[in-house]
Parts: C-alpha cells; sequence; structure tokens
C-alpha cells in the first residue's frame, strides 16, 4: 500500500491499495465537458450510480472522492465517463447538480432538482438515496411493461405475417417482401 492525498484541499491522507497498472483494455475518451455521443444511460445504470453515491456518502466520503472513486469502476463505459465529468466540475468548484444539468442524457430534470434540494439543504447523502430508489422503481415499471406487453406484440406480429405466409411458400421471398412492404405503408 501508499499514501495518497486527495485532490481536494483541506483533505487528509489515506490509505488505499496499490494496484498494478495494466495497458488500458478500451481507449480513454475525451474528458471534455459536453453531450454524450452515444445514447442514453440505462436507468438501471443510473440506480447502480446513485446506489454507489448514496452508500460512500453516507459512510462518510467525501463527494469528491466518492465521485472519483465510482467513476473508476462503474461499467458502461458512458456512465464511467460522464462521473468522471461530474468529478471535474465538482473539483472546479461547481455544485454537484448544475455538473448534473449538462448531461440530459444520463440524469432527468428531476434527479437535478432532488441534488439541488439536498446541495441546499445539506441532505447530498439522502438525495442520492431518493434518487436511487426512483430509479429502481422506474426500472421495475420498465420491465412490468415489457413483460405485460408481449402478448399483444405477438398478435400485432401474428395479423401481419400470418396472411402473407402463402406468398411466402407460394411466390417466393421478393414478393412476400413487397407484400410485406404494402402492408406497412397501408397500416
Amino acid at each position: 500500500t501508499h499514501l495518497r492525498s486527495d485532490a481536494r484541499p483541506g483533505m487528509g491522507t489515506e490509505r488505499i491499495a496499490a494496484t498494478p497498472t495494466a495497458p488500458e483494455a478500451e481507449p480513454k475518451l475525451r474528458a471534455t465537458p459536453g453531450p454524450l455521443l452515444f445514447g442514453k444511460v440505462k436507468v438501471q445504470d443510473r440506480a447502480v450510480f446513485f446506489s454507489e453515491l448514496y452508500t460512500m456518502l453516507n459512510a462518510g466520503v467525501g463527494l469528491f472522492r466518492a465521485l472519483d472513486t465510482i467513476g473508476e469502476t462503474i461499467r458502461p463505459v458512458r456512465l464511467a465517463e460522464v462521473v468522471r465529468r461530474l468529478r471535474d466540475g465538482v473539483q472546479g468548484g461547481k455544485p454537484l447538480s448544475d455538473a448534473m444539468r449538462r448531461y440530459p442524457d444520463a440524469f432527468s430534470t428531476l434527479n437535478c432538482a432532488i441534488f439541488a434540494a439536498g446541495e441546499s439543504g445539506g441532505f447530498l447523502a439522502e438525495a442520492a438515496h431518493r434518487c436511487a430508489e426512483y430509479s429502481e422503481r422506474e426500472f421495475r415499471l420498465q420491465q412490468k411493461i415489457k413483460r405485460e406487453t408481449w402478448y399483444p406484440k405477438l398478435v400485432l406480429l401474428a395479423f401481419l405475417f400470418i396472411p402473407t405466409v402463402p406468398t411466402l411458400v407460394l411466390q417466393g421471398l421478393r414478393p412476400w417482401l413487397s407484400q410485406l412492404a404494402g402492408i406497412g405503408l397501408a397500416a
């Protein structure tokens, strides 16, 4: 082990485990602020981030150190990059809620508002906990909707494809595809 001081002034040193440096398996993303170029962060990944942030803040870890640790360990890569950008914003003196607002693909307006209230009221850990619970409920609702709508989707597909099967069998693929295109355009 070795000693490493936190990058923020006023923080003491702490003992951390030394890890051998290995070559990066994936290229580093650019560390400049801006929109994500590769899609939204999934709600279950956001829930994991908020849960980890809550756990660390509740344990007394400082915000910068918590974001630094989470940014190095969380997956997927796009969320890790966002967390590292949040860390850089906090290190630069921005409130976390302001840094979060820069990434609407990762954090909702509600998430940002909850964190702004937590910052002004002094209950940042509780704000992270509330966002984690909300994200987990949102994920469960998405899963329930997928489960409950699979049968209507199956019926719709059957309604579109079953009448065209004789065309596929008797006339071949090309007439069948044109018949499907005609159904799609007529619907």
